[in-house]
């Protein structure tokens, strides 16, 4: 009897951490939300009004500084997400959504990244495809998240394609990469909170990415996983219902 106290006093202790890391993950990011905002507003301010922003030194310093604290920004979002869709709450801003806008937006937020690693981004987009209804910001960091994950296990002068293809009843989403794949001890749970899909220390990250893009996903009544290539990489696919 004494055992199975401890083990539930155990078990209590660990859901009540838990949760104080939920609140406190909530709080520190509502908190950072607005001050972020502003930092972002006056860099826009001092570019468009400092003497010399068209130096390209300057400018170049300027795209730096918004783009470090854009993405700031979205992992802001992403994890106040995470806390929303975890806790049940349904997604409410929705509006219809041309699927290669979402591809395009994602593309254009990281190509310099790429472009760095010198590598290939290609896209299969095919015409005249349905809409869906799906809140675009959520969407667009889910694949601006995938993107990202491909750009960082991708070697130089590899190759990165984004694709979308309609599905019967859904519209059919992939990233896919010319890394060393997924390891198969980490697939089941790669969409898992905390799980980074390389142990090496050396490749940061917080393990939250792939958790956000799972619930955003689930919460558009959508599937996400992964699939390791035959030829090598590692492939990404999400669906969401067609409008």
């Amino acid at each position: 009897v004494s055992r199975l106290q401890w083990i539930l006093r155990d078990i209590s202790e660990r859901k009540k951490l838990d949760q104080l890391r939920e609140d406190l993950t909530s709080m520190i990011f509502h908190d950072l939300r607005s001050p972020l905002s502003n930092v972002i507003s006056s860099l826009d301010v001092i570019q468009a009004s400092l003497p010399g922003a068209k130096d390209q030194e300057i400018q170049d310093l300027f795209d730096i500084a918004n783009r470090s604290t854009v993405r700031i920004q979205r992992l802001t979002k992403s994890l106040l997400d995470i806390n929303k869709l975890e806790s049940g709450r349904t997604i409410t801003n929705l509006e219809e959504v041309k699927p290669d806008e979402l591809i395009h937006y994602a593309k254009q937020a990281l190509i310099t990244q790429s472009d760095a690693k010198k590598q290939q981004v290609t896209l299969d987009i095919p015409a005249d495809l349905p809409q869906i209804h799906a809140d675009r910001d959520m969407l667009e960091r889910v694949l601006i998240n995938l993107f990202q994950n491909a750009i960082k296990f991708t070697p130089s002068n590899g190759h990165i394609e984004f694709g979308v293809e309609a599905d019967g009843q859904t519209i059919r989403f992939w990233v896919q990469d010319s890394g060393p794949g997924v390891d198969p001890d980490y697939i089941d749970r790669i969409f898992d909170k905390y799980t980074r899909i390389h142990p090496d220390e050396r490749i940061k990250g917080l393990g939250l990415g792939l958790a956000f893009c799972r619930l955003a996903v689930e919460g558009h009544k959508g599937r996400i996983w992964v699939e390791n290539l035959p030829e090598g990489g590692a492939k990404f696919t999400f669906t969401i219902p067609s409008a």
